[in-house]
């Protein structure tokens, strides 16, 4: 079973932090946060969802045993012939649709638009979380 972890960009202070278990809580129908971290950087103990985006661990690891979250920017660098040593870069997305996470490619790469996170991280590719989208775009750019 994997973890269950989340990191938050706050919106109006433009700061991420992530869950420390104890320390941040979502509450059920998702609509407030309450915890003395969000309590420190803000001066409140409630706050609306709506001031949070909210980013979910996927679950795996990048080559440096580095979390990757939603909202990451990751490179990929392929290891097999014919695109040996080719580097990409884009960002972890969840795609409602098939229910997984992806990396979505940025506008310069044609097809496919998106590659599904957990079938790629394999011995053909390696990955490294470079940034992410909040404190890094530029690195999306062309």
């Amino acid at each position: 079973m994997r973890d269950i972890k989340f990191r938050l960009w706050n919106l109006k202070n433009k700061y991420m932090f992530s869950n420390d278990n104890e320390e941040l809580l979502l509450n059920i129908d998702g609509s407030s946060l309450w915890g003395h971290k969000i309590h420190y950087y803000d001066g409140t103990d409630l706050l609306e969802i709506d001031d949070f985006e909210i980013m979910q661990y996927t679950g795996l690891k990048d080559m440096n045993d580095v979390e990757i979250f939603e909202g990451d920017i990751v490179k990929r660098t392929y290891l097999f012939d014919g695109s040996f040593g080719k580097t990409h870069i884009g960002e972890v997305v969840y795609d409602k649709e098939y229910a997984r996470y992806v990396i979505s490619k940025p506008q310069k790469y044609t097809e496919p638009k998106t590659e599904d996170l957990g079938n790629t991280l394999s011995s053909r590719s390696t990955y490294e979380v470079i940034g992410n989208i909040h404190n890094n775009p530029e690195l999306l750019e062309d």
